[in-house]
């Protein structure tokens, strides 16, 4: 087993077998295209190492060390450490690419797993957002990026953005304020500490937080979604038509489409958007407090009451009453729902509908 210690600003194109090399200070350029196993250290400086993506057969561990490194891998498995530094990770472009371990160490990085299933870890830092944009084949990887594959991301700690591309993947977050974008396929996402937002566009995506992970979790749904129990609000986008909250205090908004919100107990922020909206309350609701409810007879709108709430638009007038600006609707239990900017006046039994 070869190993070469290298000076400042080296250059090198390996051709053998189960090498090493330790490039020590400077910005140093390594090529890697025959052989089976051959494991790279960039040591100071910003480092370039890659694998021809054609070489078959060959296994590269690369670690870049201190500065900002590019370290690719190739078509095989293939372990890329960034270390210090704001560093951009490749785990192979090949379509054949086996899987990956990457991870990003100390500084902004960004992670692209490419094919096969990769486990990609973010490290400390902020992984993500504008810090390192780069295009691969039509895909623009910034963050953390899982490509084809079912693939693990962890964000680890800091402010990171972690997008698993195809197929079904899970995604943490970790400690901070990170994006969590599970791409196609049925994933799993786990914000962790922190303020965390989410995309859901997958019925079958799962997006959950721990009690104490944060007090201002989101989720854009472009499909029907209920709030797991510990993340706060719901936006909802696309072909999403129902949004359901959970115990906690929440925000929900609507969209373009004809909409069924229900807010669930706590105090809740509901408004539905363009279309016709249906806002669910059923026993123990909390507060409601419905931002854009129009009233009177032609509304687009309604309020529909489970019957152990309410048997009946006159039952609702009585237990109505005028504050302010807004028409409370009260059922003696400690329950309200609040219609922002409606005159009690302006009632109609159209606004109302009742079910069990």
């Amino acid at each position: 087993m070869p190993t070469l210690y290298g000076g400042d600003a080296n250059e090198i194109s390996d051709h053998l077998d189960y090498d090493w090399y330790y490039m020590g200070n400077g910005d140093d350029v390594v090529f890697a295209a025959y052989g089976s196993y051959n494991y790279f250290e960039g040591g100071w400086g910003d480092d370039y190492i890659s694998v021809d993506p054609a070489a078959a057969g060959l296994d590269i561990d690369a670690y870049g060390g201190n500065g900002d490194d590019w370290l690719q891998g190739g078509a095989e498995i293939d372990y890329l450490y960034g270390g210090l530094g704001d560093d951009f990770l490749v785990g192979g472009p090949a379509a054949a690419d086996s899987g990956d371990y990457l991870e990003g160490g100390q500084g902004r990085d960004a992670l692209y797993g490419g094919a096969g299933s990769d486990h990609i870890y973010g490290g400390d830092g902020d992984d993500g957002g504008t810090d390192i944009v780069v295009a691969l084949g039509g895909v623009v990887a910034s963050g953390l990026y899982g490509g084809a594959g079912i693939d693990y991301l962890e964000g680890g700690i800091g402010n990171d953005k972690l997008d698993g591309g195809a197929d079904s993947d899970w995604l943490d977050g970790g400690v901070g304020d990170d994006v969590l974008l599970g791409g196609t396929g049925a994933d799993v996402m786990l914000g962790g500490s922190g303020n965390d937002t989410y995309e859901v566009d997958d019925i079958s995506d799962i997006a959950f937080e721990f009690a104490g992970g944060g007090v201002a979790d989101k989720v854009f749904a472009y499909v029907n979604f209920a709030l797991p129990d510990a993340v706060d609000n719901l936006i909802m986008g696309g072909n999403a038509v129902y949004g359901t909250g959970n115990a906690t205090d929440n925000i929900i908004i609507g969209n373009a489409q004809n909409n069924v919100i229900q807010g669930g107990a706590g105090y809740d922020t509901l408004t539905g958007g363009a279309g016709s909206d249906l806002f669910l309350v059923r026993p123990g609701f909390g507060v409601d407090v419905i931002t854009d409810f129009v009233a009177g007879a032609g509304s687009p709108d309604a309020v529909v009451f489970s019957y152990s709430v309410f048997l009946s638009f006159a039952q609702v007038y009585a237990n109505s009453a005028q504050v302010g600006a807004d028409t409370w609707i009260g059922d003696g239990k400690g329950n309200t729902v609040v219609l922002q900017n409606v005159l009690r006046t302006s009632l109609h039994a159209n606004d109302f509908g009742f079910t069990f």
